[in-house]
C-alpha cells in the first residue's frame, strides 16, 4: 500500500470519467489526446500505441479528479495547469511515467483520490512520483515557513524524475503568481529560491530556466 508520509489518507472514492480535454502537442497545436511526437531533449520520440492509450486514461483521470476545480487567479479549469506541466516536462528528457506524474501531480493533495488509487491505476512508479511530488506537511505543523521547510525537505530526497516535473510546476507557477499577485509573489518569490536550492538532481535547463524566473543561483 502506498501512502504519503505523515499525510492521513483521503476517503477512497470513485472517479467519474470525463471526456479527456486537448492537450498540446510539442509544437503548441492543440490535438485530442496525445498522440503527437513529443521531444525528449532535442531528438522527436513517438508514443506507442499502448504508451499513448495509457497517457490518454491519465489525462482522462486526472480531468475527472480535479472536475470543477479553478485556477485561482484566471479562473481556468484547474486541469489547464497539470498540462502546462506536462507540456513542460515534454521539452527535456523524460519517461512516459513522468509525463502522467505531471499531469497527475496536485490530485493527491487537492482531491480525494488516494496514491493506492493512482497505483492501482497507472502502477507503481507513477505512483511512487506522485508520491514525491505530493506535500506532506499539515496545518498543524506550524507556521506557513515551518511547513515549506517539511515539504522543501521532501522534495530534496526525491529522485531526478520528481524533481524535473517540480521544476517544471514552479516555472508555471511562479510566472502565474508574478503575473496576477505582485504582493504576494515577493514572499512565494524567496520561498522558490530556497526550494531551488535542493532540486540539484533535476533536468539542468529547467533548473537555468527557474533561476531565472526567481532570481535564485
Amino acid at each position: 500500500m502506498l501512502t504519503v508520509a505523515r499525510r492521513a489518507p483521503n476517503p477512497k472514492v470513485e472517479v467519474q470519467i470525463l471526456a479527456p480535454m486537448p492537450f498540446c502537442g510539442s509544437g503548441g497545436m492543440v490535438t485530442q489526446g496525445i498522440a503527437n511526437p513529443y521531444h525528449a531533449g532535442s531528438n522527436p520520440v513517438y508514443h506507442s500505441k499502448g504508451e499513448e492509450v495509457m497517457l490518454d486514461k491519465v489525462l482522462e483521470f486526472a480531468t475527472a479528479a480535479h472536475g470543477d476545480q479553478k485556477r485561482k487567479y484566471t479562473g481556468d479549469p484547474y486541469i489547464n495547469h497539470p498540462i502546462a506541466v506536462a507540456e513542460i516536462v515534454k521539452t527535456v528528457p523524460h519517461t512516459d511515467e513522468m509525463i502522467a506524474a505531471a499531469l497527475l501531480h496536485d490530485v493527491v493533495e487537492d482531491t480525494h483520490v488516494t496514491l493506492d488509487q493512482i497505483q492501482e491505476k497507472f502502477g507503481d512508479k507513477v505512483a511512487e512520483l506522485v508520491g514525491w511530488l505530493t506535500d506532506i506537511s499539515r496545518p498543524e505543523d506550524g507556521n506557513r515557513a515551518f511547513r515549506k521547510s517539511i515539504d522543501r525537505d521532501h522534495s530534496a530526497d526525491a529522485p531526478a524524475e520528481a524533481q524535473t516535473i517540480k521544476l517544471a510546476d514552479l516555472i508555471h507557477n511562479t510566472a502565474s503568481i508574478e503575473k496576477y499577485d505582485p504582493n504576494f509573489y515577493k514572499v512565494y518569490k524567496q520561498e522558490k529560491v530556497e526550494l531551488l536550492k535542493v532540486l540539484t538532481k533535476g533536468d539542468k535547463s529547467l533548473m537555468y530556466r527557474a533561476q531565472q524566473q526567481v532570481g535564485g543561483n
